[in-house]
């Protein structure tokens, strides 16, 4: 039985179509305003449900139903009043590569689950990109960004539930956080991406209960993310936070605060948790080189075109006289062992430009309607993101929590650099209306127009 069977055997097949129906109806009920805003935050906590393999029904309705969340998104996207972004033609590539990939799964033996992540990460870039046209400013750059860490606050609920629940069944065989069944690499990307977001928010947040409040989700993420013992997850929050931790050096009252709080509260977690295998963490052994190494003499096999038009071959996992049903751990191997030189290219060209954009993006941080600091954080988990693909795949899977955030970061970083090349093609200055909107919300400071047009 695959795998879509034995879910819609949990779930009926009624059941899932008349599912995203009635969540359509209910998000009509919300001003329009906030509808994008709330559909956002579901999105966010809700995907990872369906990794939590001791959640149940709860973990099949999560997986089945994670392309109707993704539509429910794109269209109240699509409905969100006010202005869009036009994007980059290299943006709508996307979605174009997306429906490439169909070809690739026509032969594999797991065609049924095949469709349906290629159906979910079509939904996916869709959704991401309806998104990222929203953000016209700062203010909805900000929108987006609170909307985003309200749904992994959310998410870390369930997991922090687990760890105080039931502190001796929430760590798996080998001594590592595993909530719910949920495998520790997988968790640990929610963690790494709530540490640095519910930082920023902290640090830009005024009233001291909101401040504290935020604190208090990033160390709960920094506490559990240690915990799974995952090498990747510590690396990412901390190359992700870096430029938050850089700017805290000017503000010593809340970096104590916040150092006693997270010492106070991974030494908490550590007692709950009795053996955890930190030891891994100082020390870059693993087995991934020479899974990497069998992954390559399968994609040397067939280069160009990778599974399509063969036989007898899974979509997901390699097992031939190389490797015994292994998936690469790798997102760029997984690329090619998927579609070859022929669907790697145009993905990897997508990677490269959202690199060359978001380093754009960083030089002209201060002439973009957006936090500099905002800026900062976000070229890091992008860099972050691009380097955790060497590790781990889950940037080009649909059901990571993840995938989402890449592919709109990388829209956002396109549009700002598409910004940034307009206005440095000008030749003559702006209007002053047009030039002060590049400050919008930038502060308590409004350039005068000299100096508005000469950043223009």
């Amino acid at each position: 039985m695959s795998t879509v069977e034995r879910y819609l055997q949990i779930i009926p097949l009624p059941v899932l179509m008349i599912a995203p129906v009635g969540a359509l109806l209910a998000f009509l009920l919300i001003p329009g305003r906030y509808r994008m805003l709330a559909a956002l935050s579901l999105t966010v906590a809700w995907l990872p449900l369906s990794e939590y393999e001791g959640l149940g029904i709860i973990q099949a309705l999560a997986k089945t139903t994670g392309f109707a969340v993704y539509m429910l998104l794109a269209v109240t996207a699509w409905m969100n009043p006010g202005p869009r972004r036009r994007l980059p033609l290299m943006a709508w590539l996307y979605p174009a590569v997306a429906l490439l990939g169909f070809l690739y799964i026509w032969t594999v033996t797991d065609r049924p689950l095949a469709f349906v992540i290629s159906v979910q990460w079509l939904t996916l870039v869709i959704a991401a990109l309806a998104v990222s046209q929203t953000i016209v400013d700062r203010a909805s750059l900000l929108r987006v960004g609170g909307a985003i860490t309200v749904g992994l606050a959310i998410a870390l609920a369930l997991p922090l539930s687990d760890l105080v629940l039931h502190p001796g069944t929430a760590f798996g065989a080998r001594g590592r956080f595993s909530p719910y069944g949920m495998n520790a690499n997988h968790v640990g990307v929610v963690f790494g991406l709530a540490a640095p977001l519910a930082l920023y928010a902290a640090i830009r947040a005024r009233p001291i209960i909101w401040k504290a409040l935020l604190v208090g989700v990033a160390v709960a993420a920094v506490g559990m993310g240690v915990l799974t013992a995952s090498r990747s997850t510590v690396w990412f929050m901390a190359g992700s936070a870096l430029p938050l931790a850089l700017a805290m050096t000017g503000r010593p009252m809340m970096t104590l605060s916040g150092a006693i709080i997270l010492a106070v509260g991974v030494n908490w977690a550590l007692g709950e948790a009795g053996e955890v295998p930190l030891e891994r963490l100082s020390t870059v052994e693993t087995r991934r080189v020479e899974i990497a190494e069998d992954f390559l003499g399968v994609i040397a096999q067939r280069p160009w075109f990778g599974l399509l038009g063969t036989e007898g071959e899974s979509f997901r996992r390699a097992e031939t006289e190389f490797i015994a049903s292994r998936n690469p751990h790798n997102a760029y191997l997984h690329i090619l062992y998927f579609g070859g030189i022929s669907y790697a290219l145009p993905v990897f060209t997508l990677a490269a430009f959202t690199g060359w954009c978001a380093f754009r993006t960083w030089k002209g941080r201060r002439l973009v309607a957006a936090d500099p600091l905002l800026i900062n954080m976000l070229v890091a988990i992008m860099v972050m993101t691009y380097a955790h693909g060497f590790v781990n795949q889950s940037m080009y899977y649909p059901t990571s929590p993840l995938a989402f955030p890449h592919v709109l970061l990388s829209a956002i970083f396109m549009g700002l650099a598409m910004d940034l090349k307009r206005r440095g093609e000008a030749l003559v200055p702006q209007a002053p209306d047009d030039a002060a909107s590049l400050y919008l919300d930038y502060g308590d400071e409004s350039p005068d127009d000299d100096s508005a047009q000469r950043a223009a």
